[in-house]
Order: structure tokens, then C-alpha cells, then sequence
């Protein structure tokens, strides 16, 4: 059987990223237009190309960001990296995962390629590996592989807040005439809402913590994705709404106790033998 195809990030990325260029000009334009100052403008100006930069750093990474299989060699396309070559007789085994699959190569089974069902060829690749005799399957990998990720419900709540926000400086401006007492005081609300609603939801969208086997990788909202295993990890230090974990000293992740799959996570390291600390103290 011959295998020509490619697999490609979903478009939602590319849709939200133009969405968000245009409401974050929107934005720049208010706050110089309410603000009738040079202030208002710069600080407009510099929001609007801090988001440009983060969000066309989305448009390129959806556009650019490729998988090209034909016949037994695959070969990965990303920004700003070397283009990568793969041959499936190279690949030692491939686990699969609720979230996708992971392909491992090399007698130290050196991880290769991680693939999540949201991309566009998924099934394609899955087929053909499960043809070459790639896949693995195991009760061990079915229970803990699972993905630590944000409430969708939260973007949802922080996009509505943003929309409603532009059509209130909309009002603003075509109706209302704030006086100089009170043109600080909304200057400043502007600001923090504007420059916080954006991030969050990349960061909704983006952020992902995924266990897979005995490794664990966290995807982080701006840059790329880092890998550990499990047993690297040396604490985690609960807060009232957070767990960071740590390598040493070093801090690696900041999980929300309210994101999905939270506690599967915790049993999982509680079963690892990772100690936790809540205050200083040992959590029994």
C-alpha cells in the first residue's frame, strides 16, 4: 500500500488568532480615542503589538507546522527548527494514549514523535504504524496516560467579559463623556482587563500537562513543549488554589486544582512516592 498525506495543526488556532488581532486593534484604538492622550496611545500601541507577537506566533505555528508522510518515511516541518526525517522501520514502538500516540526509537527508546488526535491526518498515521506492527497495547498505558488541562468553561467566561468589555468602550465613546477625575481610574481598569483577557485564554488554550507512561510533559502557553519523567520530580507544593511541582529546586509546573484531571495527577504521584508539602509541612 502506498502512503502519500500530511497532518496539520486544526484551524481553530489560525481562526482564534485572527480574532484576536482585530479585537486587540480594536482595543488600542479605544483607549486612545477615551483617553484623548499621547499615554492612552502608547500604552494601545504597546498591548497591540505584545498580542501581535504572541498570537502570530499561533498563525505561524498552525501554517507552518507540518507532517509529510510518503511511503515510509515521515518527515516533521516546524518553525523555527530543522526539518526532521523519520522512518517508520526506524521506530522501535509506538504507545498509544487516550490524548494520541507517542513513537520511540533507539534501544533507549528516544522519544520521537508525539501526536494528538486533534490533528488533521491523525488517523492516517495511527493506520499506518498500526500496519507496520508500531502499536502497543497495554492495561499499564490505558491507566496512566491521561491530560491535565484547563476548564474550557473559564476561556468561555473570559472571552464573554472581553466582547461585552469592547462594546462598553464602544458605548463610551459614541455616548458617554467621562470627566478628566475619572478618565485615570478607567485608563487603568481598561488596561489590566485588556492585557489580561487575551493571555488567559492563549493560556486556556494552550497550556497542557500530559502524562504519558513514566514520562511527563508540559506544554506551556508561550514556547515549547518540556518533557520529564516522573520520577524526576522531587515535591509539590500545594497552595490554596494551585500544585507546583518541582525537579530540585527547579519550579516545572503550576497546576490549577480545578483543571481537568487534577486528581488523577495527584493519585498518581502520591503512588510515585512524591512527597507534598502544604505550609512547610509534610502532607501524610
Amino acid at each position: 500500500m502506498k502512503y502519500d498525506y500530511e497532518l496539520r495543526r486544526p484551524k481553530f488556532n489560525l481562526l482564534f488568532g485572527i480574532i484576536t488581532i482585530v479585537l486587540s486593534f480594536i482595543v488600542m484604538f479605544m483607549l486612545f480615542v477615551i483617553t484623548d492622550t499621547i499615554f492612552g496611545l502608547v500604552v494601545g500601541i504597546a498591548f497591540f503589538l505584545l498580542t501581535l507577537f504572541c498570537v502570530v506566533n499561533l498563525i505561524i505555528h498552525s501554517l507552518k507546522w507540518r507532517i509529510v508522510v510518503k511511503e515510509d518515511l515521515i518527515t516533521v516541518y516546524a518553525p523555527f527548527r530543522a526539518v526532521r526525517e523519520i522512518r517508520v522501520e526506524d521506530i522501535t514502538t509506538v504507545r498509544v494514549y487516550e490524548f494520541g500516540f507517542i513513537a520511540f526509537a533507539g534501544a533507549k527508546y528516544k522519544k520521537v514523535l508525539s501526536i494528538g488526535q486533534d490533528i488533521s491526518g491523525y488517523e492516517l498515521l495511527y493506520n499506518q504504524l498500526l500496519d507496520a506492527g508500531k502499536m502497543e497495547f497495554t492495561q499499564i498505558v490505558v491507566e496512566e496516560s491521561f491530560v491535565v488541562r484547563r476548564q474550557r468553561k473559564n476561556m468561555i467566561i473570559v472571552l464573554a467579559l472581553f466582547l461585552l468589555f469592547a462594546v462598553l468602550l464602544i458605548a463610551e465613546l459614541f455616548w458617554g463623556s467621562p470627566s478628566d477625575s475619572d478618565t485615570g481610574g478607567r485608563v487603568a481598569v481598561a488596561i489590566g482587563f485588556v492585557v489580561f483577557a487575551p493571555f488567559y485564554i492563549a493560556h486556556c488554550i494552550r497550556w497542557r500537562m500530559t502524562v504519558a507512561g513514566n514520562m511527563l510533559s508540559v506544554r506551556h502557553t508561550i514556547g515549547t513543549e518540556k518533557s520529564y519523567d516522573i520520577k524526576e520530580i522531587t515535591k509539590v507544593d500545594l497552595k490554596s488554589s494551585t500544585a507546583i511541582l518541582y525537579v530540585g529546586a527547579k519550579k516545572i509546573a503550576k497546576v490549577p486544582v480545578e483543571a481537568v484531571n487534577f486528581k488523577t495527577l495527584a493519585v498518581r504521584l502520591t503512588d510515585e512516592g512524591i512527597p507534598a508539602y502544604h505550609r512547610g509541612k509534610l502532607v501524610e
